[in-house]
C-alpha cells in the first residue's frame, strides 16, 4: 500500500516526523544543558582546587615553601595517576608534581584562566591557572623582620599556578548519558508512534466506518443512507450530509426512469392492443385496397398518438414544464372521446355514466397530458365500479380553473385504504384489476400529472361511492 495515498499512512508519516523533530530537539537541549551543567561543576571544583592547593604554599626569605613538603598536611592532596601540578615563577618552574611528569605549560594566551591539555598517559585534561602572590611564612620569620622587609620590601613572589586535572571521568559520564538520553529517545520515540498508530486508527474509524458504508452502495441499495449525521464526528457531518442529499437525488432520479419505463408501459397497452386488434381485423378476410389503406391510416394516427404519450410520459419525468406543448383544448369534446373509447365496456358491464359539464370552457393545456389523465381516471371508474351501478362525471373549466371529479358505485372498497390508492402498483382487488388488465400505476400517474401541471388531486369514499377529484387553478395573466 502507497503510504502517501493513504490517509493513516500521512497522518503517522506527519506525526512520526513531527515526533522525532521534538526528541531530536529536546534531546540535544537537555544532552547541552546536562553537559553545559557538568562542565560548570568540573571546572568550579577545579578552581577550588587550585585555591586549596594555593593556600598550602608560602614563602619566605629562601623561596618558596610546600606544606606537604614540611608534614603539616597529611598528604600531597593530588592523585598521581589523573592530576598534574606545575608552578612558574618569573619563568622558571618552581615544582612539579608528580616529579616525573611533563610540566604543563602556561600558554601563549594570558587570558585564559582554563584549557585543555593531554597528560603523559594520554588522557585529555582540563587546566586552571592561579597567579597568586604566596603568603608569608610567619612562624620561621620574626616580627623585626617582617617590619623591615615590609619597610624594605620582599622581592616579588607571584606564582602561577597550573592545575591538571583528567577529564576522563566526565566524559565517560557524559557519554553514559548521551547513551541513555538516546536509549529513552528510541524507546520513547517507538512508544509515542506505536501510541499515535492506535490513536489514528481509533481517530479515523468513523471516516473508515462511513467509508464501508459508501462502498456498499448500488442501485439496489439507493433507499439506504448514511448513518445519522448528529452522531458522526463534527468534521464528518458536512461530508455525510452531502453524500446522503445526492443519494436522495439519485434515487428520486431512478425513481423517476423506473416511473417512466412503468407508465410507459401501462399507458402503451391500449394504442398496442388498438394496433392489434386493428391488424387481426385487416387480416381476417381478403380486402380492397381502399380498406388496407384505411387501416393503415387508422393505425398510423394510434402510432402517432402513442408518441404522443411518450413525449408526454417523458416531459413529466423530467419535470421540464416549461417544455409542455399547450393549446385550447374544449374538457367537453375530450372527455366524451375518452368515454366513447370505453363504451363497449360500459354496455358489457351494464353501467350508466351521468354527465354535468354544462360549466366546461376551453382551457389553455396539453392536450397528451390531459388525455392521459382523464383516460386514467375513467378507466378506473369503469373497471372498479359495481356491475350495473351509475358512473358521475362533473367538471367544470374556465380560464380560471379546471375542476374534473369522477365518482362510481363500489360496495367492497375498505375506506382504511383511500390513503393507499396513489400508490405506485397497489390495488384494492386484485381478481377484478385482472379481469381489467390493471397493473396499479394508474392512478400513481394521474397524482404525478395532475402534480406536474401544478394541481392538486384527492380520493374520498363515502355511503359506498369512490370518488377521485382534481384541481387546477390558473393564475390570473
Amino acid at each position: 500500500m502507497n503510504m502517501s495515498r493513504s490517509l493513516h499512512g500521512r497522518l503517522i508519516i506527519f506525526v512520526g516526523l513531527t515526533v522525532i523533530t521534538l526528541f531530536t530537539i529536546s534531546g540535544v537541549t537537555v544532552s547541552a544543558f546536562l553537559e553545559s551543567t557538568l562542565w560548570s561543576e568540573f571546572d568550579a571544583s577545579q578552581i577550588s582546587r587550585a585555591l586549596m592547593l594555593s593556600q598550602l604554599i608560602e614563602q619566605d626569605h629562601d623561596g618558596l615553601i610546600y606544606e606537604w613538603r614540611e608534614g603539616t598536611v597529611a598528604a600531597v592532596p593530588l592523585a598521581r595517576e589523573s592530576e598534574v601540578l606545575t608552578l612558574w615563577k618569573k619563568g622558571h618552574i618552581e615544582h612539579v608534581y608528580p616529579e616525573n611528569a611533563t610540566p604543563i605549560q602556561p600558554g601563549f594566551d594570558q587570558s585564559l584562566h582554563m584549557f585543555n591539555t593531554q597528560l603523559d598517559n594520554g588522557e585529555s585534561a582540563r587546566v586552571v591557572r592561579l597567579t597568586f602572590q604566596p603568603r608569608l611564612d610567619h612562624l620561621r620569620v620574626e616580627r623585626e623582620e617582617i617590619e623591615r622587609d615590609l619597610r624594605e620590601g620582599i622581592p616579588s613572589a607571584q606564582v602561577t599556578l597550573l592545575f591538571a586535572r583528567s577529564t576522563v571521568g566526565i566524559e565517560t559520564t557524559i557519554q553514559k548519558m548521551r547513551l541513555t538520553l538516546c536509549g529513552v529517545g528510541i524507546i520513547g520515540l517507538i512508544v509515542t508512534l506505536l501510541a499515535t498508530g492506535i490513536a489514528v486508527n481509533y481517530g479515523l474509524r468513523p471516516l473508515d466506518h462511513t467509508a464501508q458504508q459508501i462502498s456498499t452502495l448500488n442501485i439496489e441499495t439507493l433507499s439506504e443512507r448514511l448513518e445519522n449525521e448528529a452522531e458522526q464526528p463534527r468534521e464528518l457531518q458536512p461530508l455525510i450530509h452531502t453524500i446522503n442529499q445526492l443519494l436522495d437525488r439519485l434515487e428520486a432520479t431512478f425513481e423517476r426512469e423506473r416511473a417512466f419505463s412503468a407508465d410507459v408501459a401501462h399507458e402503451l397497452r391500449t394504442p398496442l392492443a388498438g394496433l392489434r386488434a386493428k391488424s387481426e381485423v385487416a387480416l381476417s378476410k381478403p380486402r380492397s385496397s381502399e380498406q388496407y389503406q384505411e387501416t393503415i391510416q387508422q393505425c398510423l394516427l394510434i402510432t402517432e398518438q402513442a408518441t404522443a404519450i411518450v413525449e408526454s410520459l417523458l416531459a413529466t419525468t423530467q419535470q421540464s414544464i416549461s417544455e409542455i406543448r399547450k393549446q385550447e383544448i374544449d374538457i367537453n369534446n375530450l372527455l366524451t372521446d375518452i368515454v366513447r373509447e370505453y363504451q363497449k365496456v360500459i354496455d358489457k358491464r351494464e353501467l350508466t355514466v351521468l354527465w354535468n359539464t354544462s360549466s366546461c370552457e376551453t382551457v389553455s393545456a396539453d392536450p397528451n397530458m390531459l388525455t392521459i389523465l382523464f383516460r386514467n381516471l375513467i378507466d378506473n371508474a369503469v373497471s372498479y365500479a359495481d356491475a350495473g351501478t351509475t358512473i358521475t362525471i362533473e367538471a367544470v373549466a374556465n380560464q380560471q380553473e379546471l375542476t374534473i371529479e369522477v365518482s362510481n358505485t363500489v360496495q367492497d372498497f375498505s375506506s382504511k385504504d383511500i390513503d393507499r390508492v396513489f400508490e405506485r402498483f397497489w390495488r384494492a382487488d386484485t381478481a377484478r384489476a385482472a379481469t381489467g388488465l390493471h397493473s396499479g400505476l394508474g392512478l400513481s400517474l394521474c397524482r404525478r400529472l395532475v402534480e406536474s401541471l401544478g394541481g392538486k388531486i384527492e380520493a374520498s369514499y363515502f355511503d359506498n361511492v369512490f370518488s377521485i377529484r382534481l384541481k387546477r387553478t390558473y393564475s390570473a395573466q
